[in-house]
């Protein structure tokens, strides 16, 4: 009885030390010290094992695990945040904000993304809460900021649809915008490709120059993930036409 007693009393003056106060509003110090002294002061007159499991716990103590759980907790709900979003993909936003350099872009971080204003053209300048499909240059750059692109979004894009074409070997048009050495440059909306001359015609060509700025058919015979190459023929589709006839 009499140890049932004495444990008891050393675990309210271990419970007393979690407060900062005493009785009558009075600040009070942090006595596990002074506990730890009883419990070694008495012990020797008492069963060895009534002491085994008790243990004095530091107010600091139990304040460090707890600021320990919260920082955890907020670190688990930022990352979540991100969810599956990674750096260099697609992602849809939505325009919360603009001025004369920036388009602001809400893609659920912590803090909007920008977009330079410089890659809208005046026709296709958003408005705010429009939803647009941009790409995740950087979480995070060296200031803080969420770095957006919209002109490698139409890319990839473009792109993707590229590789469809390639694949089913679908024709597609392009516009002749220059002539380079062995051939001519075309525009596929956003990606550029090379049609060599000789994949121009089923016939030589003298001039390459009549064909600047003419939009023709044309069919995607080597494609390049790599080095984000393309060339494109012309003359195949001729050729399919002739053995049709």
């Amino acid at each position: 009885m009499f140890e049932t007693q004495i444990k008891e009393q050393v675990v309210e003056e271990v419970l007393d030390t979690s407060t900062d106060k005493d009785v009558d509003g009075t600040s009070v110090e942090d006595t596990s010290t002074t506990t730890a002294e009883f419990v070694a002061e008495i012990k020797d007159y008492l069963n060895p094992e009534l002491f085994s499991d008790v243990r004095v716990v530091k107010k600091s103590d139990i304040k460090m695990d707890e600021e320990v759980d919260e920082a955890s907790e907020l670190e688990t709900l930022y990352s979540n945040t991100f969810g599956d979003i990674s750096e260099h993909s697609l992602i849809q936003g939505r325009v919360v904000g603009m001025n004369e350099r920036d388009v602001l872009i809400d893609i659920g971080f912590k803090s909007e993304g920008i977009i330079d204003r410089s890659e809208f053209n005046d026709n296709d300048l958003p408005s705010i809460g429009d939803q647009v499909e941009v790409y995740l240059e950087f979480i995070e750059d060296a200031s803080g900021n969420t770095i957006l692109s919209k002109e490698k979004a139409d890319f990839m894009r473009r792109w993707k649809e590229l590789h469809d074409a390639f694949e089913n070997e679908t024709i597609i048009k392009g516009t002749v915008v220059r002539r380079i050495k062995g051939g001519l440059i075309v525009d596929l909306q956003v990606v550029q490709a090379f049609l060599p001359g000789s994949q121009v015609d089923v016939r030589p060509i003298q001039d390459f120059d009549i064909y600047l700025d003419k939009e023709i058919e044309l069919r995607i015979v080597k494609f390049n993930e790599a080095r984000k190459n393309i060339v494109v023929s012309h003359k195949v589709i001729l050729e399919d036409s002739l053995k049709g006839l």
